[in-house]
């Protein structure tokens, strides 16, 4: 009887072990699940966060290309319908050029951030003179603040470099593009006073840009919002914005940061914001600047034809600097290359990628890649060019 039940008592107790083994399991089970149902709760408020920005930031962009197109289509219905003295069809011509430079911005921001999502951004270094690219900076909102915007707003630029270090290789679309977007944020957000464009020199292989405004500032309450698409258009100011895109700071800071560069800011509520970013710079040798300044193409022709729009438009950054006179033609393929070249031009610059569809053998050509040195390219062209005029 006693054997019974120590028999009975013991498989109780083992019967309760195992009820306690699964009940341990059933709470770590429980536990687990409750764990991936938080983090599934976080990734479905993230992803709905995320829409919403999305959503957010394409009606402002939609928006604002349809405000741009208005813009367009009234300059150029007024120039066609009236008799308008040529003072008035200049200023109708600067707004219709800056509402497309506008739109222009607002599709590369645009396709930027489809870029940095899939992680396809890609860049292009290239020579570049950045006293040129800063004037002409300059000179494009300085005349479009004289004739479209109006504001009492004074735009200085300082460029703090020694000759040498202005000729740099970096990526010339991407600078020009942060430069845009900041100094576009900077007349959106001053009513009056002064914008300050900068550049010098930051450490031996980086150079500082700053870009400061006289206007409201930025609260300090969406400090660590600044970058977040949308966030300036919603938070800043109650009035429309004419071309912040909620884009331009997010797309200006990844650009900065995969070029090897810092982006930061200081600002004052009331009294304005200075904007700085670093990037990396590549100085050209002393030796081949000076070799390569002296050629003289005033009175030539080139004809560029690609087929990649950025590696084009390096190709005539490249050579403009020569004074030669230019055209540039982009196609889809092969089969859309220029049959009848009119005018001859004393120079074809192909990309090599549709080199075998040209057939006109009777005009000089080159061809350029998208590992191209410069000096070399520049050499090419002027010993065709050379030989042609000794011809």
């Amino acid at each position: 009887m006693q054997e019974t039940m120590e028999l009975k008592q013991t498989l109780l107790e083992e019967q309760n072990h195992k009820i306690q083994d699964i009940n341990s399991k059933l709470r770590q089970n429980n536990t687990q699940i409750t764990e991936q149902n938080l983090k599934l709760s976080e990734q479905i408020r993230k992803t709905a966060n995320e829409n919403k920005t999305k959503m957010g930031y394409i009606a402002g962009t939609s928006r604002e290309l349809k405000n741009s197109i208005v813009n367009i289509n009234d300059s150029l219905s007024a120039l066609l319908e009236t008799n308008l003295p040529p003072a008035s069809q200049k200023k109708l011509i600067h707004q219709a050029r800056y509402s497309t430079r506008l739109m222009m911005m607002l599709a590369n921001d645009i396709m930027d951030l489809d870029r940095i999502e899939s992680g396809t951004l890609t860049f292009q270094y290239n020579i570049v003179n950045l006293e040129q690219l800063l004037n002409e900076i300059y000179e494009y909102y300085h005349s479009q603040n004289l004739y479209v915007l109006k504001k009492p707003v004074v735009f200085v630029k300082k460029i703090e470099l020694s000759e040498e270090n202005q000729i740099v290789k970096t990526d010339i679309l991407r600078l020009k593009q942060i430069l845009s977007n900041l100094i576009g944020n900077a007349y959106n957000f001053t009513k009056m006073g002064k914008i300050e464009l900068c550049c010098k020199q930051y450490s031996k292989d980086k150079l500082l840009f700053s870009i400061s405004d006289t206007g409201n500032g930025i609260p300090e309450d969406v400090y660590e919002n600044v970058y977040s698409p949308n966030q300036r258009r919603q938070t800043f100011f109650d009035h429309k914005m004419l071309e912040d895109t909620g884009l331009g700071l997010f797309v200006s800071k990844e650009l900065i940061n995969k070029m090897g560069g810092n982006i930061w800011f200081n600002s004052q509520s009331g009294q304005g914001t200075t904007f700085y970013f670093t990037l990396p710079f590549i100085k050209v040798s002393e030796l081949a600047v000076k070799n390569s300044i002296n050629y003289d193409w005033q009175n030539k022709y080139a004809l560029i034809i690609g087929c990649d729009r950025y590696r084009t438009v390096y190709i005539s950054e490249i050579i403009s600097r020569y004074k030669i006179k230019y055209k540039t033609v982009i196609i889809e393929n092969e089969e859309k290359f220029p049959k009848d070249i009119q005018p001859r031009p004393d120079i074809i610059l192909i990309d090599e990628k549709i080199e075998n569809a040209y057939k006109n053998q009777d005009i000089p050509h080159t061809v350029f890649s998208e590992k191209i040195n410069p000096y070399d390219f520049c050499q090419e062209i002027n010993k065709i060019l050379t030989n042609e005029k000794q011809n």
